[in-house]
C-alpha cells in the first residue's frame, strides 16, 4: 500500500485494534514510509467517481443480493390457546 489517505477516525480505530503497543514515533514512521497520511477534515461527500463505482456495483449485484435474502413473517401478538 503507497499513497493512501485515511480520516483520523480510521487511524485511532486501527491504532486501538492493531497497534496499541506500538509507540508514536513508530507509527508516524511507518505512515510516513507508506506515504500514508492521515486528514483532519470530515469528509462527507463522495467523489462522482465513487458514486458511479457504487452504481455500478449495485447494477451488477443486486440480484445476487435479493437471492440471499429470505423473508419470514412472524405475529407478535397475543396468543389463544384452544382446549
Amino acid at each position: 500500500m503507497k499513497g493512501e489517505e485515511f480520516s483520523q477516525i480510521a487511524f485511532i480505530e486501527a491504532k486501538r485494534r492493531y497497534a496499541s503497543s506500538q509507540s508514536k514515533e513508530t507509527l508516524n514512521s511507518y505512515l510516513s514510509d507508506k506515504h500514508i497520511k492521515i486528514s483532519t477534515t470530515d469528509r462527507q461527500w463522495f467523489s462522482e467517481k465513487e458514486k458511479k463505482g457504487a452504481v455500478e456495483y449495485w447494477e451488477t449485484y443486486q440480484q445476487e443480493l435479493f437471492s440471499k435474502i429470505h423473508l419470514r413473517w412472524s405475529y407478535r401478538g397475543p396468543i389463544k390457546f384452544v382446549d
